[in-house]
Parts: structure tokens; sequence; C-alpha cells
């Protein structure tokens, strides 16, 4: 919701006054230098109560959360800083109760097969960061030029948590 990889009663806050102020709406591409498009929680374009619903009912489940977003979105301009271009991939995130899962792994591509482990990255508190080196040794894959898509999985005793 607001882009610091934490879910907290705020985003519930900011999403309510979001649609207080604009009313339900789709949203359309997120403008560049923005922080709209984190107001559509379920990822359907639109802004509704749902997304509101889907926030109370994740700080309620206690299931554990993993965010993450680039160290340094390398725009020279304000607007540019929020647009998820880089020209260093570096990334940082974050564990919503890391306590419920012990092994965090990550993979490269839309409808990964594989799986790396990425614990040694993960501090007790949750935090993470990964630098572009080190998920190309661990993938085995040097990351080139383009979009990824980068999917975490957290598990507890070889069990997705």
């Amino acid at each position: 919701m607001n882009n610091d990889l934490f879910v907290a009663p705020l985003d519930v806050l900011q999403i309510i006054n979001d649609l207080r102020r604009n009313g339900t709406r789709q949203l359309g591409p997120r403008p560049i230098g923005t922080s709209i498009g984190y107001i559509d929680v379920t990822g359907d374009g639109f802004a509704s109560p749902v997304d509101v619903l889907n926030v109370i009912n994740i700080l309620n489940s206690r299931k554990p959360i993993v965010a993450a977003k680039l160290i340094n979105d390398s725009g020279t301009t304000e607007a540019a800083k929020f647009d998820w271009i880089t020209n260093n991939p570096a990334i940082t995130g974050q564990i919503t109760n890391p306590e419920l899962g012990s092994t965090l792994q990550f993979a490269l591509g839309p409808s990964p097969n594989t799986f790396f482990d990425i614990s040694s990255n993960l501090s007790s508190s949750g935090s993470f960061a990964l630098t572009a080196s080190e998920m190309a040794a661990r993938s085995g894959t040097p990351l080139d030029d383009g979009a990824k898509v980068i999917t975490f999985h957290l598990l507890k005793n070889n069990t997705l948590v």
C-alpha cells in the first residue's frame, strides 16, 4: 500500500481515504511517480472496498508476507524514482511474521519451476537483501536487460507457508 514493505493498519486507512476522495474506480496503468497502484491490493485493476477487506484479512491472518522492492530505483528525477526501472537490480525485502517460516527461496521468471535458497540472506527480524550478482550466482543465469519477475517462497519443514 505505501511501499514500506510492511502491512499495517495505516495501509487500510490509506485505501479508505483514497476511496472516500476518489470513489471506487478502474485504475489503469500506475502513473509514473505515484504510489496509486499500491491501493489495488487484489490486482484486479480497480480501487474498491474489496482492497480494504483484503488488507484487513491479511492483518488478521498472521500469515507471513514476503514483500520486496528495488534498493535503488535509479531514475534521476523524482517521478522516475517510482518507475521500477533501474541500472542496479539489487532488492531489499521484509517478511512479516518471519518466525512462521524458516527457509526463504526465490526464483526468476513468471512461472518458475526451480527455487533457490536465500535463507542465509535473511535476518532474524525478517529483512533480507539480494544483489544482482547473488541472484545470478544462485540461479546460474546472468541477469540480462529487461523486465524481471521474482517469486519468493517461505517454507517451514519443507512446506510452503
